[in-house]
C-alpha cells in the first residue's frame, strides 16, 4: 500500500488546486521558509482525521481555509484528497483496490469525512486509518520538534512508543473493554446474590404457605366423609334414644293409669270412716305435701340436667372457640422472625417494601387467627354463672329430699293410725301397700324417663351446635348416605366414636388455619420462584461469564507481555544498530525500568501536611554511550547528537512497525553533510517497505530523492514545480 497523490484545494496557502504525485520510494517536498512546504504536512495531517487545532497551527476549522490575498479572494471552503493504493495482500481484508480519503471544511466550520465519494462519520473514517495502518500510529508524521520530544519523554510514556510499535493496542483496547466488563459482572453478581440472599427466606414461607393451601381440597374432602360419618352415627344413636325413650313413657303410661284407680280404690275402701274425723283430714294432707315435694324434687332434677347440660356445652364451646392449634401460632411467629431476620443494610426501596409486604401478611394472619379464638368476656363469665346456679339447684334438691323423707314418715304414721283406728284387716293392708309400692316404682320410672328425656334434649342441641361448628355438611346430607352396615343403629363403641370426633376438628382446624391464607399466595409464590429461577440462571451465567472474563484478561495480558518483550528486545538490537551506524561506534540500548514516583496523600482534612506515597511504575529507559566519549544521561547531548540519537530511535520503530506512509518534516535540519548522506541511506534501507515524504532545506536529502517538488509563494498563494529524480 502506498498514497499515489495527494490533492489540495483551498487549504491554507493553497488557493488553487494542487495536486502531488507521490512514487513508491522517497519524495522531497523543498522551498524556502514561508513558502508554504509545511502546510503540505499539515493537509496530510488534516485529512487523516486530525482534531487537534494546535498540531494544525490554527484555533478553528475557519482558519484553514484560504483567506485570501492582494490578487484573490478568500475562498468558501477548503478541501484534502489522499488517493491510496491499496492492492497489497496486506490489506486484502479491506475489498478495496484503491480508496480515497477526502476531508472538507467551509467557514461554519463543519467538517465532511469522504470515502470514495461516500461521507461518512468520523468514527468511521478513523476505522478505516486504522485498519489500513495509515492511521493507526502516532509518529505517521513527525515533525523536528517531535523527534526531540521523543528523547525528553518518561519512562513510563517512552514505554507507551514501545507498546505502540508492538501492535499491542489492540489487545490492550480489549483487556480494557473485558475489565471493564469484568467490573460491571461482579457487580451485577454481587447485586443478584444479594437479592437471592433476601429472596430465599421469603421463598421458604410462601412455599409452606402455598402447600398448605394446595391441601385445602384435601382437607375439606376428608372433612366431609369423616362428618357423614360421625354425625350420621350420632343423628342414628339420638333415634335409637329417643325411640327408646318413647317406648318406655308409653309402657309406663300404660301401666300407670289402672294401678293408680286401682290404689285409689283400695284407699277408698281401706279409708272408708267418717270423712269428718280428724285422722282423715290429717292423712289427706300428709299425702298432699309428699305430692308437692315429689314434684318439686322432679323439677328440681329436670332443672339440674339442663344446667348440667348446659355447662358440658359451653365447656365443648370454650375448647372449640380456638380454631387454631399451637403448631400454627409458632409456625407464624416463626415466619415473622425470619422475615425480620433479613439482613437491611444495603437493601434498596422496592426489596423494603417487599420484606415489610410479607412482614404484614403474617401480622394480619396471625390476627385474625386471634380474633377467632376464645372471647375472654365470654370465658369468664357465663361458665361461673352456670356452675354457682348448678350448687344452688343441688343445694335446694338435698332440702327438698329432707323434706320428702319427713312428709313421707308422717304420711306412713298417720296412715298406721288410721288403721289401727278402724281395725283394718292386715291381708287387704298388705295388698294395699304392695299396690301402692308399685305404683310409686312407676311414678319413679317415668321421673326417670322424664329426666332422660331431658338429657336427650340436651344431646341434641350439642348435636346441631356441633354440625354448625364444623360447618362442611348439612343434615340432609347426612341423612342421605346409608350406613354400611344397616344392622348396626349405634356407633360400633366409645372409643371409635371419640376417635372420630378428634379426627373432625383435627380436620376443621386445619383447614381453617388454611383458611387464614391468602388465596393470592400461589400466584405470589410463583412470581417469586419464577424470578428465583431467572435470578440463579443469571447468577450462574454471570458466574461462568466472570471466569470466561478472567481468562480472556490473562491470556490477553500474556499476550500483551509477550509481544511487548519481544519488540523491546528486537527494537533495542536495531535501535543499537543504527546507533553505531550513525555515530561510528558507541553504544545504545533500550531497558526496563521500574521507577518508583512520590504521590501526595492528604491524611486528613484538618491535617495541612502531605503524606509522600511511593507509587512503583514501569517504563523503558535508554541507554547510551557515544565512540570516545562517556554519556551520564541524556541532557548531556548536543543538539546534533540528539537529533542523529533520535532519529536512530525513529527509524527503529519504523523498522519494526513498518507503516505504510511517514511523513518527515525538516527532521534533518541539525545534520551536517556526513550525517545528512548517513540519514539518507537510512531511510532509502526503509522506504524498502515505507514510502517517505520529507520536508527539507537539505541538498543532501534532495540528492536521495526519487521525486522532488519545489514549493513557492506568490502574491501570498503557493505554487508547485514537479521533478522526476527516477528518469533524470
Amino acid at each position: 500500500m502506498y498514497l499515489k497523490s495527494l490533492k489540495i484545494s483551498g487549504f491554507k496557502s493553497f488557493a488553487k488546486s494542487t495536486t502531488l504525485d507521490f512514487p513508491r520510494g522517497i519524495t522531497v517536498v523543498a522551498g524556502p521558509n514561508g513558502s508554504g512546504k509545511s502546510n503540505v504536512v499539515d493537509a496530510i495531517r488534516w485529512a487523516m482525521a486530525e482534531q487537534s487545532f494546535k498540531n494544525l497551527r490554527g484555533k478553528k476549522g475557519e482558519d484553514l481555509i484560504f483567506y485570501g490575498s492582494g490578487t484573490r479572494n478568500s475562498l468558501a471552503r477548503a478541501n484534502v484528497g489522499m488517493h491510496f493504493d491499496m492492492s497489497d495482500e496486506v490489506n486484502s481484508h479491506l475489498g478495496l483496490s484503491e480508496a480515497l480519503v477526502e476531508r472538507e471544511v467551509d467557514k461554519s466550520g463543519e467538517n465532511s469525512y469522504i470515502l470514495n465519494g461516500r461521507k461518512i462519520r468520523l468514527s468511521d473514517m478513523e476505522e478505516f486509518l486504522a485498519k489500513s495502518r495509515v492511521g493507526d500510529s502516532s509518529f505517521r508524521v513527525i515533525s523536528q520538534g517531535m523527534s526531540d520530544k521523543l528523547l525528553n519523554l518518561a519512562p513510563k510514556e517512552f514505554k507507551g512508543f514501545i507498546e505502540e510499535a508492538a501492535g499491542v493496542k489492540e489487545y490492550q483496547d480489549k483487556r480494557y473493554q473485558a475489565e471493564a466488563k469484568l467490573k460491571r459482572t461482579r457487580e451485577n453478581l454481587e447485586k443478584v446474590g444479594a437479592i437471592l440472599t433476601e429472596l430465599k427466606p421469603q421463598l421458604r414461607v410462601l412455599k409452606r404457605e402455598k402447600e398448605k393451601l394446595e391441601k385445602k381440597a384435601e382437607y375439606l374432602a376428608e372433612l366431609k366423609i369423616a362428618s357423614v360419618d360421625l354425625f350420621g352415627n350420632r343423628y342414628r344413636e339420638i333415634l335409637a334414644w329417643e325411640n327408646k325413650i318413647s317406648e318406655k313413657e308409653r309402657r309406663f303410661k300404660q301401666s300407670l293409669r289402672p294401678l293408680t284407680e286401682e290404689v285409689k280404690k283400695f284407699r277408698e275402701e281401706l279409708f272408708s270412716f267418717d270423712k269428718k274425723t280428724n285422722f282423715n283430714a290429717e292423712l289427706a294432707a300428709s299425702i298432699s305435701e309428699v305430692r308437692n315435694f315429689e314434684a318439686e324434687e322432679n323439677k328440681i332434677a329436670r332443672e339440674i340436667i339442663s344446667t348440667e347440660g348446659k355447662i358440658n356445652l359451653e365447656e365443648e364451646r370454650e375448647r372449640q372457640r380456638l380454631p387454631v392449634s399451637m403448631e400454627y401460632l409458632k409456625g407464624k411467629i416463626g415466619e415473622l422472625v425470619t422475615n425480620l431476620s433479613v439482613d437491611f443494610k444495603g437493601m434498596d426501596v422496592d426489596s423494603l417494601r417487599r420484606v415489610m409486604a410479607g412482614v404484614a401478611l403474617s401480622l394480619q394472619d396471625l390476627l385474625k387467627a386471634i380474633e377467632k379464638g376464645i372471647d375472654p368476656a365470654v370465658s369468664s363469665n357465663t361458665l361461673p354463672l352456670l356452675k354457682h346456679g348448678l350448687e344452688k339447684l343441688l343445694t335446694s334438691q338435698s332440702e327438698i329430699k329432707e323434706k320428702l323423707d319427713k312428709a313421707n314418715l308422717l304420711r306412713s304414721e298417720k296412715e298406721k293410725m288410721l288403721i289401727d283406728e278402724r281395725k283394718v284387716s292386715l291381708a287387704a293392708e298388705r295388698i294395699y301397700r304392695e299396690k301402692e309400692s308399685e305404683l310409686y316404682r312407676l311414678e319413679s320410672s317415668l321421673r326417670e324417663t322424664e329426666i332422660e328425656s331431658e338429657k336427650l334434649k340436651l344431646h341434641k342441641d350439642k348435636f346441631n351446635q356441633d354440625l354448625g361448628v364444623v360447618g362442611v355438611v348439612t343434615l340432609a346430607e347426612v341423612l342421605s348416605v346409608e350406613p354400611q352396615n344397616s344392622n348396626v343403629v349405634l356407633a360400633s363403641s366409645v372409643s371409635d366414636s371419640s376417635l372420630l370426633e378428634d379426627k373432625v376438628f383435627k380436620l376443621k382446624r386445619k383447614l381453617e388455619e388454611v383458611g387464614s391464607i391468602d388465596e393470592k399466595i400461589i400466584q405470589e409464590y410463583e412470581g417469586a420462584n419464577q424470578r428465583f429461577e431467572f435470578l440463579s440462571k443469571e447468577s450462574e451465567d454471570l458466574s461462568k461469564t466472570l471466569t470466561s472474563l478472567e481468562d480472556l484478561v490473562k491470556n490477553l495480558e500474556k499476550e500483551i507481555s509477550i509481544k511487548y518483550k519481544t519488540t523491546l528486545s528486537e527494537m533495542s538490537n536495531i535501535f543499537g544498530g543504527y546507533f553505531r551506524l550513525i555515530f561510528g561506534g558507541g553504544k545504545a540500548s533500550l531497558a526496563e525500568a521500574a521507577m518508583k514516583y512520590q504521590i501526595s496523600n492528604i491524611k486528613s482534612q484538618k491535617d495541612s501536611e502531605d503524606i509522600l506515597d511511593e507509587e512503583e511504575v514501569s517504563g523503558v529507559e535508554i541507554k547510551l554511550d557515544l565512540p570516545n566519549k562517556k554519556v551520564k544521561n541524556l541532557g548531556t547531548l548536543s543538539g546534533g547528537e540528539r537529533t542523529l540519537t533520535s532519529i536512530a530511535l525513529l527509524f527503529a520503530l519504523a523498522s519494526i512497525r513498518k507503516p505504510p506512509v511517514m511523513v518527515l518534516d525538516e527532521i534533518d535540519a541539525a545534520l551536517d553533510e556526513t550525517n545528512t548522506q548517513k540519514f539518507v541511506r537510512l531511510v532509502k534501507e526503509l522506504s524498502k517497505d515505507t514510502q517517505f515524504i520529507i520536508i527539507t532545506h537539505n541538498r543532501e536529502t534532495m540528492r536521495g530523492a526519487d521525486a522532488l517538488y519545489g514549493i513557492s509563494m506568490k502574491d501570498g498563494i503557493s505554487h508547485l514545480l514537479s521533478l522526476k529524480l527516477q528518469s533524470a
